[in-house]
């Protein structure tokens, strides 16, 4: 399925630098496309090609809008609740009794799914996406809204929102690249275990959907298709790696080990000449904040349940620096517990 394959060898590269670094060598020799092929349209990838994208997550109601004929489907049992004519006027879905609402149309399950026909596009809260909306029941009540999409027409509405689309193309083949190899690489392993993939924020990475997408953008898109990088990781094997990018690194990345705990041959952080000027402390000021011991406990708690052990945390102490220039940046921290652990 995969149309390309690099493998990540070099130490100190950051995943940024190393998708702009290997998309560049890979794609500088090929000739350019002047005809920029149409979205493609989500009848015609396999599911696992599929991206499922959390759009809105534990809210009351939500609105949905399709651009065109479109069916309702529940897709617990599979089956068509109905098939219906474009409408001005959207479909307001909500959750009562644990039951899902098509306005005032109880549907027996936990999940429906709304999909538009040609040109496959939808609007959620007036906001635009191609591809299918699915409507989830939450335990507590509320409902989750997640877009299921093909990889490289979500991709057109993450990479104008990841960076400026009158960048140089080169850029936006290397948005692309990571992009797309980022996405697959959580939804091979987190996304297993959720009903989304990725979320549309930078908790994953930017989605913007149809607003973000230009003729540039779909270029790039197209000119990069099935593009991913590879590394190897700690067990010695060749893998799809978590291309991890940011705007900013502040001259220098971290390993992704120290940070995520998993190594890569690819992520092994170092220098970075293109950001090492902006590391000055009066752009990493952060003003002075406090917090209340109690609050920080029962969030480590909750998030790290074997904390619970140390008892009160009478101490949050900074056990690992790195050096960046002038700053300094924190890696590790060490939790003193009342018992003196």
């Amino acid at each position: 399925m995969l149309n390309g394959r690099i493998e990540m060898g070099s130490r100190g590269l950051t995943a940024g630098v190393a998708a702009l670094i290997c998309a560049v060598l890979l794609i500088s020799g090929c000739r350019e496309k002047t005809v920029i092929a149409p979205p493609v349209g989500v009848e015609e990838k396999t599911e696992d090609y599929w991206v499922r994208v959390l759009l809105a997550n534990n809210v009351k109601n939500c609105s949905v809008r399709p651009e065109s004929s479109y069916s309702i489907l529940n897709s617990d049992t599979n089956t068509l609740i109905g098939k219906y004519s474009k409408s001005y006027e959207p479909v307001i879905i909500s959750a009562k009794a644990g039951l899902l609402l098509i306005g005032n149309m109880p549907v027996k399950g936990s999940k429906i799914t709304i999909a538009a026909d040609q040109p496959f596009v939808f609007y959620l809260n007036d906001k635009g996406y191609r591809g299918e909306a699915q409507i989830i029941v939450n335990a507590d009540g509320t409902i989750d809204v997640v877009n299921r999409v093909p990889m490289e027409t979500y991709l057109a509405g993450v990479v104008g929102a990841e960076m400026p689309s009158y960048w140089e193309g080169q850029a936006l083949k290397a948005q692309a690249i990571a992009s797309r190899t980022y996405c697959l690489y959580v939804k091979q392993t987190s996304g297993r275990y959720r009903h989304y993939d990725v979320s549309k924020t930078q908790a994953s990475q930017v989605y913007h959907g149809l607003e973000a997408e230009s003729p540039r953008v779909w270029q790039a898109v197209n000119d990069t298709t099935g593009v991913v990088l590879y590394s190897r990781n700690d067990d010695g094997d060749t893998a799809l790696m978590p291309a991890y990018f940011s705007a900013l690194c502040g001259g220098k990345t971290e390993s992704a080990k120290k940070v995520f705990g998993n190594g890569w041959q690819g992520l092994a952080g170092g220098a970075c000449p293109y950001c090492v000027k902006t590391a000055k402390k009066d752009m990493y000021f952060w003003p002075t904040v406090q917090f209340d011991k109690k609050f920080v406990q029962a969030q480590l708690v909750a998030k790290y349940p074997s904390l619970a052990g140390l008892g009160d945390i009478v101490a949050i102490m900074i056990a690992e620096r790195s050096e960046l220039g002038q700053c300094t940046r924190m890696i590790r921290v060490r939790l003193i517990g009342a018992g003196g652990k």
